[in-house]
């Protein structure tokens, strides 16, 4: 299509530079001749924070954060634990499409020493007009989980999220 017409647009959603296929698409572009702009767009993690109301890293509580996908490609051996490691080892965790294996997220994290008490929320289509918004703590992913949809979900795990509530909570008891 793009050898015939003068400008096509592929309009992709999410993250498509994390966690995505954009390096295949861009190699594939150039391969065939293909001039190729990419034009970036809000990150689902971004999105979240900005819908809990929080920041990813919090003054005190939160130094670092950390995007993990728990998704394996094909091929690759599951055992392949890499990114609970780094999940386990940040003190707020962005996990992308890691909804659908809320309990396998959830066994590895608790494996790895991360609290079950530690405040978690999933995120299903942030940002978007249909979005749901579930929070808990670690050990309740898996029920947390089936309280979405179908949709594309994030979860964020960490201290930031008990700080944010509890300041959100304090302005609206004032």
């Amino acid at each position: 299509m793009a050898q015939r017409h003068a400008v096509v647009v592929r309009l992709k959603g999410g993250d498509p530079n994390l966690f995505g296929r954009a390096t295949e698409e861009l190699n594939a572009c150039h391969a065939a001749g293909v001039s190729v702009e990419t034009v970036p767009g809000v990150s689902a993690a971004f999105a979240a924070a900005a819908t809990l109301n929080t920041s990813l890293t919090s003054r005190g509580v939160s130094r670092s954060v950390t995007f993990v996908t728990p998704s394996i490609t094909r091929g690759r051996a599951e055992q392949d634990m890499h990114w609970a490691d780094a999940a386990a080892a940040a003190e707020t965790a962005v996990i992308y499409m890691g909804a659908l294996q809320a309990e396998r997220v959830m066994e590895a994290l608790l494996a790895r020493g991360v609290p079950a008490n530690r405040p978690v929320a999933l995120l299903e289509s942030v940002s978007l007009a249909g979005e749901c918004i579930v929070r808990g703590i670690v050990s309740d992913l898996p029920a947390l989980a089936l309280e979405l949809g179908e949709g594309p979900a994030l979860i964020v795990i960490g201290e930031a999220l008990a700080e944010a509530r509890a300041a959100i909570a304090e302005a609206n008891a004032a």
